[in-house]
């Protein structure tokens, strides 16, 4: 790879004073034209070797989605609630490491593996004070994911590559460049101070916290955690040092926009990682209403039914609109989605169904989801007619 990469920019080099030589530039146009045989089998290798280098760590990189409560942030002001999206990556025993601010206040944090699967993470543990979290994902194989790396001195100018969620796309690679690992910051909020952390020069976007950033042999070298607080509209304007705190040069900004970023380096991580996979707590297992909401209405209304879950055994019926969970009103269909993620198997809920000019009392004995994806699709189900499989 640093041959390939070394020959590409000596090409690049060649080219350049090529192009600024008095006397090509007097000659025609045509005898200006680089010869087709200069470099195809260097930039093929190097295009080929990205290639295997994406192909290997995408299958590791995950998306943590989840609704945050209107108390749970420090950070931001909800008056409802607000779906989030962040980026993690799956090491050896089926754990998926993150960023804390990625899963704090999601009160059922579900992973999102590349091969499409929604799997509820069954155990957590955090650091709020490193910003670092760790989730177990059942049913995923404990021998694979990344692999750290050994390397604890990084040289400035090599490759890496950042993989994550950007902009709501999961598993978007970002190929760039060390730039340092000496670098200091402190979020804007003040929740976070850190020291010795990696400069990586390469864009990214909204979702990539939490994302692992990678060395050319596809091993953990650190975890992105933010961006460096230039402003998005433009770098004449920094974020201004928080006050009490001048030893930390530079401040950072959780990744709404695409800068400079900002990563844990795997010294610090991996020996932290080590420790919050001891200490992981069980959750209790997510309760499943069973039913699925139509998206042509705002109102929370019942497109199909699973008749073997909890919905079912009820009476709900599609067509039925949700009025109210445990007399908390859902008026609109995120209000349904914030009270259901809440729920938790073995609960009892009593909801307020609309149905056609009549309003109907249902009480519901909440389940567990189905164990397997077999079992989920092998359950009877009820839809509207125009229900898409």
């Amino acid at each position: 790879m640093k041959r390939c990469f070394t020959a590409l920019l000596l090409l690049l080099t060649a080219a350049g004073a090529h192009a600024l030589d008095p006397a090509v530039q007097k000659a025609p146009r045509q005898t200006a034209v680089i010869p087709a045989q200069s470099t195809p089998d260097v930039l093929q290798k190097l295009n080929q070797e990205l290639i295997d280098l994406f192909q290997t760590s995408r299958q590791y990189s995950v998306s943590i989605q989840g609704w945050a409560l209107p108390s749970s942030r420090t950070s931001l002001v909800l008056t409802r609630p607000m779906p989030l999206v962040g980026s993690g990556f799956l090491i050896p025993g089926g754990y998926v490491v993150t960023a804390a601010e990625v899963v704090e206040g999601i009160p059922n944090p579900y992973i999102v593996l590349f091969d499409g699967r929604h799997i509820k993470a069954d155990a957590i543990n955090y650091s709020t004070s490193a910003n670092i979290a760790v989730l177990h994902v059942p049913f995923v194989s404990p021998d694979s994911g990344l692999i750290w790396s050994r390397q604890r001195s990084l040289q400035t100018g090599s490759l890496a590559l950042a993989m994550g969620v950007a902009g709501g796309f999961p598993a978007s690679p970002s190929l760039g460049m060390i730039a340092s690992q000496e670098r200091n910051a402190s979020s804007l909020d003040n929740r976070y101070h850190y020291r010795h952390l990696i400069q990586f020069q390469g864009t990214v976007a909204a979702g990539s916290s939490g994302s692992p950033l990678l060395n050319i042999n596809g091993h953990v070298i650190g975890m992105i955690i933010g961006a460096s607080s230039w402003m998005s509209h433009g770098p004449s304007m920094p974020f201004p040092p928080p006050p009490h705190h001048h030893d930390f040069h530079n401040d950072f900004f959780p990744m709404p926009f695409n800068s400079t970023v900002l990563a844990l380096p795997a010294s610090t991580l991996q020996p932290k990682v080590e420790a919050l996979i001891k200490g992981v707590r069980k959750l209790p297992a997510g309760g499943w209403i069973g039913i699925f909401l139509s998206r042509k209405s705002r109102r929370p209304m019942v497109k199909t039914v699973f008749l073997d879950a909890a919905a079912g055994k009820a009476g709900m019926r599609p067509g039925d609109i949700i009025l109210s969970i445990n007399q908390q009103p859902t008026p609109f269909w995120y209000d349904f989605i914030h009270a259901a993620s809440q729920t938790i198997a073995g609960q009892t809920l009593h909801l307020e169904v609309m149905r056609g000019k009549k309003t109907l009392q249902l009480t519901l004995q909440i389940t567990a989801f189905p164990s397997s994806k077999k079992a989920f699709l092998s359950m009877k189900r009820i839809s509207l007619p125009d229900t898409p499989h």
